[in-house]
């Protein structure tokens, strides 16, 4: 998988435990994001983990 991704991709192989590591990974990253796609097996526990990385809106 890592030879067909490009160089701005990281690849975080986690083993999946419903509300373990694998939907806390987001909360690691310092920055903020304006969008997070999820598609997977624990996306109602990713959607409440990834809410306080979401950039705020402006306006």
């Amino acid at each position: 998988m890592k030879l067909r991704v490009p160089p701005n991709v990281e690849l975080h192989p986690i083993d999946l435990r419903y509300g373990g590591e694998y939907s806390k990974k987001i909360s690691e990253y310092v920055g903020r994001f304006d969008i997070v796609v999820i598609d997977g097996r624990d996306r109602a526990n990713c959607s409440k983990k990834c809410v306080n990385s979401l950039k705020k809106a402006e306006g």
